[in-house]
C-alpha cells in the first residue's frame, strides 16, 4: 500500500499542475476495519477528484513499469509536458495505526513530483475537503476557523430559539472524536453533544 500512496501523491501533484491550484489526500478507509486503509483525492474546489482523471489514477496505480507511467502522463499532457505550475497538497489522515506512515508515502510521492505539502495532520475528510477550498480561496483553512465558521453558521440557523436537546454521536472510535471533543464545548450553548465511541483506533 506504501507504494501505491506513493503513486496517490503523484497523482495529486500532476492534478494541481493541471489546475495551478492546491489539491488534498485524505489518507482514510472510513468505517471500514482497522486493519484497512486508503486514500481519497480532493479537487481544489472541495469536491472530489474529477471524473475525467478517474481512469488514469487507477492506470497509474497499477502501472507496472516506467512505460506505464509515462502512458498515463501521456493521456492527461499532451506530449507528456506538465505545466509549469506551483503545485501544492494538503494531507490529512485518520487515526488508524498505519495512517502516519501511509501520509508520509503520498508526501514522499507530491515531493518527487516537484511538490509542497501541506500537512493537517488528524482530521476528518470534510475538514480536508473544506480546507483545500479555503486555501484556493486564499482563506483561513485552520481547524479554528473550520469551527468558528460551522458555529457562525449553526447560530445563523437556530437564530433566537432555546439550545436544541442532546444530540449523542458515534465516533465510531475514529478521528471524529477529537473533532467533536474540540467543537462541542464551542456549542454547548446552542446544542449540546455528548459523544461515545471515542477510542479512537479507527
Amino acid at each position: 500500500l506504501e507504494a501505491v500512496m506513493y503513486r496517490v501523491g503523484v497523482l495529486a501533484a500532476l492534478r494541481a499542475a493541471s489546475t495551478g491550484k492546491a489539491t488534498g489526500v485524505c489518507i482514510t478507509a472510513s468505517h471500514n476495519e482497522e486493519q484497512d486503509n486508503g486514500s481519497k483525492v480532493v479537487d481544489p474546489d472541495g469536491g472530489m477528484l474529477a471524473g475525467g482523471w478517474e481512469g488514469p489514477a487507477t492506470a497509474l496505480a497499477n502501472a507496472q513499469d516506467e512505460a506505464g507511467v509515462a502512458d498515463v502522463l501521456a493521456s492527461l499532457f499532451p506530449g507528456g509536458v506538465v505545466p509549469a505550475n506551483e503545485i501544492t497538497v494538503v494531507i490529512g489522515r485518520d487515526t488508524r495505526v498505519s495512517s502516519p506512515g501511509l501520509s508520509a508515502s503520498v508526501a514522499q510521492g507530491v515531493a518527487a513530483a516537484g511538490g509542497k505539502v501541506v500537512d493537517l495532520g488528524l482530521v476528518t475528510t470534510p475538514q480536508l475537503h473544506w480546507a483545500v477550498m479555503r486555501l484556493n480561496l486564499g482563506l483561513d483553512h485552520s481547524l479554528e476557523a473550520y469551527y468558528a465558521t460551522h458555529k457562525a453558521a449553526l447560530k445563523a440557523l437556530l437564530g433566537n430559539t432555546p439550545p436544541l436537546p442532546l444530540v449523542r454521536v458515534d465516533c465510531a472510535d475514529g478521528v471524529g472524536a477529537a473533532s467533536i471533543a474540540a467543537f462541542a464545548p464551542m456549542v454547548a450553548d446552542l446544542l449540546p453533544i455528548e459523544a461515545f465511541n471515542t477510542g479512537g483506533a479507527g
